[in-house]
């Protein structure tokens, strides 16, 4: 079995139109079947500061959600990325996967960093799902940003058979890469599970954490 998967990593800004664009020209640079993963919260935008999250960027969020079903199913690709989502009047980080004929998942993060606190609702479902390229079905799984740090989550997930667990994160600093990059390492270790890291590209990085 062989998975293409192809890690579009972009520096979001809090504009949801101008994060679809940058989205949608590198999904027209893949191909068909390929798996590709983009970083937490590219979508809507992501800051410390979650103020921006208003009535109006939820309904361009909703709106862009449609557009990229449409473009995954036009170039046949499996989308994966980050977003803040608002659902029932509350708002939510979430992971998102997105198949080619439009089936969608969506992954609430569970443990929520300090400043999402109070703003953001945590989920409480640690959910696999299949992901279906053609050759087989493979059960995954998403955990976003400060997950890293709780490996019982991710023991959780293998247990109940993801084989792929997909990791996104918007870190921009270059202090903490070294520390994620060893939490990486363990948690696919831990696990003996294969782990697919995509982070945002920024200038502040240095560099970008990708896959282990």
């Amino acid at each position: 079995m062989k998975l293409i998967i192809a890690l579009a990593q972009f520096k979001p800004t809090l504009n949801v139109t101008e994060n679809l664009n940058k989205m949608v020209k590198l999904i027209t640079q893949t191909k068909e079947n390929d798996i590709v993963v983009m970083p937490e919260g590219c979508l809507s935008g992501y800051s410390h500061n979650l103020g921006f999250l208003n009535e109006n960027i939820a309904l361009k969020i909703e709106q862009a959600l449609l557009n990229l079903q449409s473009y995954t199913k036009q170039h046949h690709v499996h989308l994966i990325f980050g977003s803040c989502i608002r659902e029932e009047c509350s708002w939510y980080n979430a992971g998102i996967y997105i198949s080619p004929n439009g089936i969608k998942h969506i992954y609430i993060k569970v443990n929520l960093a300090i400043h999402e606190r109070g703003i953001l609702k945590e989920g409480n479902d640690l959910s696999c799902f299949d992901l279906d390229n053609g050759e087989a079905n493979i059960k995954v799984a998403i955990q976003l940003c400060r997950e890293i740090r709780f490996p019982e989550q991710w023991k959780f997930l293998s247990l109940n058979g993801a084989n792929v667990i997909f990791y996104l994160t918007n870190i921009i600093d270059t202090e903490e890469l070294d520390i994620w990059n060893a939490h990486l390492i363990s948690r696919a270790a831990e696990n003996q599970r294969y782990v697919i890291s995509s982070n945002i590209a920024h200038v502040e990085q240095g560099k970008a954490v990708h896959q282990w």
